[in-house]
């Protein structure tokens, strides 16, 4: 058709939509004879989400359910799904995954909270430059995406109520982890392949494996775990400390390993000798690991081995 183009669905008809989503989510909880979904009590953290995410956004879809639904104290829940999150602690959440020691254990920053239950997260992308985001993840080791979007997950959970596809555990739904994973797929087939994604399900933990999207914002360059080749054994490195300061460049197995939200003390051997390298936290994505081997850039003090430092792997 001449003159047909292509364009983004609206913020309206994505509202309509899953306004539409949630008004039957609620009748279909009324009718199964359980709670009703209530009306959230924090208005302002959203305006406070805006603000933190950016120059990123919330999708529309996101921040309309949570202007309307007290999420975290939903009567109803996947069976996979971790602990719902309304939009504070979901702000919250993200505050504490940003810090270094926790920093891309779920994702790149573009990814936002919206269930979580001690180490098992599920996010949705958010809006950026790269694209209108929306999908929904869970962190099981790989980045698995499970529904296009937050419309299709309210949609499926509606449908499963309706159909009585869920397990009443004293006035909460669980649904039935067969019927889910089938309007899953379904969701998924019809929304595939993805403008980012492709015909891809997931993403792998290891950023060698990330899209280039989520490698920009969380500011990787692959380049930097390319190692450049040990300029010193570590006996070498220890002797020459003593006359001057000295950077270096090891390269040894990882022996031990401890630290904190401060960073990490890597015991690192070579076959000459071991040493003790502190890796401030947020100074390498790459690592260190117990057992692998990295090359180390140390900075070395006659008078005490103070060390900065960025692991590669080697």
């Amino acid at each position: 058709m001449e003159g047909f183009r292509l364009v983004r669905p609206s913020v309206w008809w994505v509202e309509e939509r899953i306004d539409a989503a949630v008004d039957r989510l609620d009748e279909a909880l009324r009718a199964a004879g359980l709670p009703a979904l209530e009306v959230p009590a924090d208005a302002e953290a959203l305006v406070e989400i805006a603000a933190t995410v950016a120059p990123y956004r919330l999708p529309a879809d996101l921040h309309r359910f949570w202007e309307r639904v007290d999420f975290r104290n939903s009567p109803v829940s996947g069976w996979r799904l971790p602990e719902p999150l309304d939009a504070r602690l979901a702000l919250d959440t993200q505050r504490a995954n940003l810090a270094p020691g926790l920093a891309y254990l779920f994702g790149p920053p573009l990814l936002f909270p919206i269930a979580r239950i001690s180490g098992d997260q599920w996010s949705v992308e958010l809006v950026s430059g790269w694209s209108e985001g929306g999908t929904v993840f869970s962190h099981e080791g790989e980045h698995r995406i499970e529904y296009p979007s937050v419309s299709d997950l309210v949609e499926v959970y509606a449908e499963l109520l309706e159909e009585g596809a869920f397990d009443d555990r004293g006035g909460r739904a669980v649904l039935l982890l067969g019927p889910e994973r089938a309007k899953q797929e379904e969701r998924l087939s019809a929304a595939w392949p993805h403008p980012l994604y492709g015909h891809a399900r997931e993403v792998p933990a290891d950023y060698a494996g990330w899209p280039a999207h989520w490698l920009a914002a969380a500011g990787i360059d692959l380049a930097s775990r390319i190692p450049r080749g040990a300029t010193h054994t570590i006996a070498q490195a220890v002797e020459a400390a003593k006359q001057r300061e000295l950077v270096a460049r090891v390269v040894g197995k990882v022996v031990w390993l401890g630290g904190s939200s401060d960073g990490v003390l890597a015991v690192v051997d070579d076959g000459t000798t071991q040493l003790e390298v502190w890796c401030p936290a947020g100074a390498s994505p790459w690592g260190p690991r117990m057992s692998d081997r990295f090359e180390f850039e140390v900075a070395m003090q006659p008078s005490a081995i103070a060390l900065d430092v960025r692991p590669v792997d080697a």
